[in-house]
C-alpha cells in the first residue's frame, strides 16, 4: 500500500503559522496588555470598529448616558483586541498549556447530562469572549463538529482549519450541503457548535428583535433542534482575571424559534457586556422599509 501524500500547505499558512506559534508562546498577561492597550488607543479613532460599536450601543442600549456609552465603548474595544492577540496562544499551544488557563467552570454537568442522552446537542456559542477557546475545551469531551463560513482567501482557511482542527474538533463549511450531514450527526447523539448571533444570508433567517432591534437571525438552529430533539446549551468563556471562565446553561425553552434565540444570546451577554463583539455589523440587514443605520 502506498502512502497518502502530505497535503499542500499555502506559503502563507506556513508563515502565519509560524508567527502564530511564536506569538502565542508569549505569557497571556503580555498579550492582554498589549491588546489592552492597543485597544484603548483605536477607541480614540474614526476607524471601522470604531464606529460600528459605538452605533451598535447606541441603538441596543439607548438607556446609558453619552458618558456610560463611551465608557463601555473603549471597554469593548480593548476586549476586542485582547481577543485577538489572545488568539495566537489559543491557535497554536497544545491543549496541556491551555487547559490551566480555564479557572472557572460553570454549568459542565449540564454538558456532560446532555451528552449522555445520546440524543444529539447544539452548542450555541454567541460572539462573545474567547470562543475560540471554547471550542477547544468542548472538544476535549466529545467529537464536535463546528460550523464555520468559509473565508475569501483559501489560505486563510487553511489557517483557520489547522488551528480549530485540533482535538476532536471537526470544521465544517455552514453550506447548504452540509445540513443532511449535521442532522446525521446530531441524530446519531454527535455534538455541534454553532454562533447563534452570526447573521445569515436572505432566505436562511427571519428577522427577530435583539436588543430591542429587529435583526436577522438563523433559523438552521431552531430547525436542527426540532427535527432531531437534540439538547440545545449556551456556552461561552469569557475573560476573568488570570484566565477565562467558561459557562455552560440550557436554552429557555427548550425549542426555540428566533424571538427566543435571541433572548437567550441576551441573556448570555447581558453579564458581560465589554465582552460581547459590538464591532460586528449585526444589523446590517433591515426589514423591508427600516432605514440603515450604519454610517
Amino acid at each position: 500500500m502506498f502512502d497518502r501524500p502530505a497535503p499542500i500547505i499555502p506559503w502563507q499558512a506556513r508563515i502565519t503559522l509560524r508567527f502564530l506559534r511564536v506569538i502565542g508562546a508569549l505569557p497571556l498577561s503580555w498579550l492582554r496588555g498589549m491588546g489592552y492597550a492597543i485597544g484603548t488607543m483605536i477607541s480614540f479613532l474614526p476607524i471601522r470598529e470604531t464606529r460600528i460599536t459605538r452605533e451598535n450601543l447606541a441603538v441596543c442600549l439607548p438607556g446609558l448616558s453619552p458618558h456610560a456609552r463611551a465608557k463601555l465603548a473603549r471597554a469593548s474595544l480593548q476586549h476586542l483586541l485582547m481577543s485577538l492577540f489572545e488568539l495566537p496562544k489559543i491557535w497554536s499551544q497544545p491543549w496541556p498549556k491551555l487547559a490551566p488557563l480555564i479557572v472557572e467552570i460553570h454549568g459542565g454537568e449540564i454538558f456532560k447530562a446532555a451528552l449522555a442522552r445520546a440524543q444529539g446537542v447544539i452548542i450555541a456559542a454567541p460572539h462573545l469572549g474567547a470562543w475560540e477557546l471554547l471550542n477547544l475545551y468542548l472538544a476535549e469531551h466529545t467529537e464536535l463538529a463546528v460550523l464555520y463560513r468559509a473565508p475569501r482567501k483559501a489560505w486563510v482557511e487553511t489557517v483557520l482549519n489547522a488551528a480549530r482542527g485540533r482535538t476532536r474538533a471537526v470544521p465544517v463549511r455552514a453550506e447548504p450541503a452540509a445540513v443532511r450531514g449535521l442532522l446525521k450527526r446530531l441524530q446519531n447523539g454527535g455534538a455541534l457548535g454553532i454562533l447563534p448571533d452570526q447573521q445569515p444570508k436572505l432566505g436562511e433567517g427571519e428577522f427577530a428583535p435583539m436588543f430591542g432591534i429587529d435583526a436577522l437571525t438563523m433559523t438552521l438552529l431552531p430547525k436542527l433542534a426540532t427535527r432531531t430533539g437534540a439538547s440545545v446549551i449556551f456556552a461561552t468563556a469569557v475573560r476573568v482575571p488570570g484566565g477565562f471562565r467558561i459557562d455552560l446553561s440550557a436554552a429557555e425553552p427548550a425549542l426555540l424559534d428566533g424571538l427566543t434565540l435571541n433572548a437567550n444570546i441576551e441573556r448570555c451577554v447581558m453579564p458581560w457586556l465589554a465582552q460581547y463583539q459590538w464591532s460586528y455589523k449585526r444589523y446590517s440587514m433591515r426589514p423591508n422599509g427600516q432605514p440603515h443605520f450604519y454610517s
